[in-house]
């Protein structure tokens, strides 16, 4: 195998573990539902900034605080539909990682990648890894996470002593989220490699199970 063929099958690894692309593989009626999903979220998040900043309406912010929640929960219960929908070994109750699993070792086992491939693509993706911590940097994410969050934060509940409260509660649930989302968003490419190890090293030990 030559270098340029390992990088083509380690591309089939990656376009895998990304899944299904609604707006690329999606049915029309994918795609409209996926669109709305993503209009209604920015209308609500654009709805709930500014009831929070410029309008002193408690009724329009539960409302829009509400309605973004509802937005949020529906977007991850059409994902896990469109992946039980595409997976063709889909366990009902089972952890959302098993599911995806199965559905990762199809994609790759059509690109012709076997279990017994796997070490070395596991290896692969340690050596890229180990490139990409050479260059690593956390400056922006640290400084987006510890300076301009709290700043947006301050912005949302000025003068607003209950709103203020009611965000601190939830915040405590949706704030670790949403730096950790940042955290993802720049370094991607390193939790994705990361994640596909897991993965790959996952199947081996199932397959290590079943003799």
């Amino acid at each position: 195998m030559t270098a340029e063929e390992l990088d083509e099958k380690a591309k089939d690894i990656i376009n895998a573990y990304k899944g299904f692309k609604i707006l690329k593989n999606g049915s029309k009626k994918d795609k409209v539902i996926f669109i709305l999903i993503r209009v209604l979220f920015f209308i609500f998040s654009t709805a709930f900034f500014v009831t929070n900043v410029f309008l002193d309406n408690f009724i329009a912010w539960a409302i829009c605080l509400i309605c973004w929640v509802c937005i949020v929960i529906f977007e991850y219960s059409f994902q896990q539909y469109i992946l039980k929908r595409e997976t063709k070994v889909y366990i009902r109750g089972a952890k959302k990682e098993t599911n995806f699993l199965n559905y990762f070792e199809e994609k790759i086992e059509s690109c012709g990648i076997k279990r017994s491939n796997y070490n070395l693509y596991i290896n692969y993706f340690t050596n890229e890894l180990n490139l990409i911590k050479l260059y690593k940097t956390n400056e922006v994410s640290t400084y987006v996470t510890t300076i301009i969050c709290p700043i947006l934060i301050s912005l949302v509940i000025k003068n607003q002593e209950f709103e203020a409260l009611v965000v601190s509660i939830l915040g405590i649930f949706v704030i670790p989220g949403i730096i950790f989302f940042i955290n993802w968003f720049a370094h991607y490419k390193e939790y994705m490699y990361e994640r596909i190890v897991y993965y790959l090293n996952k199947g081996l030990l199932l397959e290590n199970c079943d003799k």
